[in-house]
């Protein structure tokens, strides 16, 4: 994987690209106003750091979409869209390709990462300075099953003041972790599963990870039965740490490669994996599918059946005035499990009369829940509850 920036005289651009096996043609890079943020990384004594990272990643994003990240998100850490290198003053400059909302992050070796996330950004800016307290080391090296060495793999520690780094050419890499604290290492590599370890006490300098190549995981969507037509485009979600999330082709297939079955959470008493599937007009739902024989590496699971969901319509207004609100986030609460509600992304805005509806409600649904950031802090959640009685119900938020 590989990041690409762009700067000209007033503009910026960036862009993400994988290279397999052959030549890759990334088409035209359109150069946005680029926005220029600098300032100096410092240490907890106030001495500038030489060679520190700093980056910034665009997390521009509705509202509701942030509050329902998935775990594997949240774990892994954001991918950068600019960074720059300190140099001997600890100065730095940034050039953002356009406005937006974006995290900046400051790292460096021995100190312990400083975020500023979900930072507006309209702009330029000057002066934004980063003060790192030290932290403590977790150095080792990742390997494969054969003991050979993973180049590439990214290592993480996560958390408040965690920092991540890739692997060397002989899988060697150092993070920084918090003090008084213990860590968990989390590393993702192309081709491997997922791979935790827990209560790690730094500083260590022998960490040794063993990487396994997991199995892919299959199977199919289709509509209202097993013999139905397939669902193109609905979201998967497999609940396993560091899973990520998939979608369905054009003939309905989910493929998730590289899964570490023993780190999933199983049901129907361990002989059964659980995902969270559903988008679109289809109502979402924890679906469990009994575990096959791995053939070749991939276990094929069948298929997911999934109806078509219920339809809510009404309008958005102003308590105070009446006047309708626009732009207004509107979603559904209940009719899943507990640990699927903030894996459903599905919403609907309001007109600028105020209007809004919604599709793929499931019938358990009890509730409807209208945000908007001028009304209601999303932080916050209050929420706005009506009863659901039914497909197709009028409902009205003030």
């Amino acid at each position: 994987d590989y990041a690409l920036m762009v700067r000209g005289a007033t503009g910026a651009a960036a862009a993400t690209f994988e290279v397999v096996d052959q030549d890759v043609y990334l088409g035209t890079l359109r150069l946005r106003d680029a926005l220029l943020v600098r300032g100096h990384v410092y240490d907890a004594g106030g001495r500038p750091l030489h060679g520190a990272s700093v980056e910034a990643s665009d997390v521009s994003a509705p509202p509701e979409t942030k509050l329902a990240r998935t775990m594997a998100e949240r774990n892994r850490p954001q991918p950068a869209t600019v960074w720059a290198t300190t140099n001997a003053d600890g100065a730095y400059e940034l050039w953002l390709p356009g406005p937006g909302e974006y995290t900046l992050r400051a790292s460096a070796a021995g100190h312990m990462s400083k975020s500023e996330p979900n930072r507006p950004l309209r702009e330029s800016l000057d002066g934004m300075d980063f003060h790192l307290l030290p932290g403590l080391l977790i150095a080792g090296r990742v390997y494969d099953e054969l003991s050979r060495p993973v180049e590439g793999a990214l290592v993480a520690t996560g958390g408040r003041g965690g920092g991540d780094d890739r692997t060397d050419e002989e899988g060697r890499v150092a993070v920084t972790s918090r003090w008084g604290t213990r860590a968990t290492v989390r590393v993702y590599a192309k081709g491997f599963a997922p791979h935790m370890e827990r209560n790690i006490a730094p500083p260590v300098n022998d960490l040794v990870i063993q990487l396994r190549r997991g199995t892919t995981i299959q199977f199919r969507i289709v509509e209202g039965s097993e013999g139905g037509p397939p669902v193109v485009g609905a979201k998967v979600v497999l609940f396993a740490d560091g899973a990520t999330a998939a979608t369905s082709d054009e003939s309905g297939l989910v493929t998730i490669p590289s899964v570490a079955l023993d780190q999933i959470p199983s049901g129907r008493g361990g002989d059964a994996l659980s995902f969270f599937v559903g988008g679109g007009v289809y109502a979402p739902k924890e679906a469990q599918l009994g575990k096959t024989e791995v053939i070749d590496g991939v276990m094929d699971l069948g298929a997911v059946v999934l109806e078509v969901g219920g339809v809510a319509r009404g309008r958005v207004l102003d308590k105070s005035t009446g006047d309708p609100v626009e732009g207004a986030f509107v979603r559904f609460l209940g009719g899943l499990p507990f640990r699927t509600l903030f894996l459903n992304t599905e919403h609907a805005v309001s007109d600028r009369d105020g209007r809004y509806e919604l599709v793929g409600i499931p019938k358990e649904a009890p509730a409807l829940i209208a945000m908007h950031p001028d009304y209601v802090d999303p932080r916050e959640m209050r929420e706005l509850l009506m009863t659901m009685r039914g497909q197709g119900k009028q409902s009205l938020f003030k």
